[in-house]
């Protein structure tokens, strides 16, 4: 997924109405001749910015003039960005978990552990498929994981131990809506 030239293509047909404009008072608003899809507006006041739309709205509080805290350079900083947030959308909030980098990673703990044999590293594989892949979320990949039986000496003692660490860093990720504003 790309997120930016998905936002690209979201509006590449808006266009721009300042309705005010004083200072570091501001209210900006996106939209396609009027229509409300894929509309969004930036409002700005002494050290807060607000977006709000399609994408949802997430509000922001740190520098004076948050236009300049927007402009800091070519790359956004999600993880610096979400420090500053005050207020995120109720439709996915700022971070998601994402099945797909859990997975990846439980297959990569499996790759590291050493089998006294191929039948034994195919029946282990076959449990943690009927057990930990069914997961959708977070809270049933922590259970999950924690409950883990096998036939064999495998279990996640060590991973779920880091689980919390690797959970904030790798598996929550940002959520699209939250980038799709910034990252443009």
């Amino acid at each position: 997924m790309n997120v930016k030239q998905d936002f690209l293509n979201y509006v590449k047909n808006h266009s721009l109405e300042v309705v005010i404009d004083d200072g570091v008072h501001r209210h900006l608003r996106f939209t396609n001749d009027g229509s409300l899809t894929h509309h969004f507006t930036i409002t700005t006041s002494p050290q807060h910015l607000c977006v709000g739309g399609d994408f949802g709205t997430y509000v922001f509080r740190s520098h004076e003039d948050m236009f300049d805290f927007f402009r800091g350079g070519v790359d956004i900083n999600p993880h610096y960005w979400s420090e500053k947030l005050v207020s995120n959308s109720v439709f996915v909030g700022y971070k998601k978990f994402s099945v797909e980098e859990f997975e990846k990673s439980v297959t990569e703990y499996f790759n590291g552990h050493e089998f006294d044999s191929e039948d034994e590293k195919q029946e282990v594989w076959e449990e943690i498929e009927r057990q930990i892949f069914r997961c959708d979320d977070e809270h049933s990949a922590s259970c999950a994981i924690r409950e883990f039986e096998s036939s064999y000496d495998f279990n996640f003692y060590s991973f779920y131990g880091n689980f919390l660490t690797i959970y904030e860093t790798i598996f929550n990720l940002f959520a699209c809506n939250f980038i799709h504003y910034f990252k443009v």
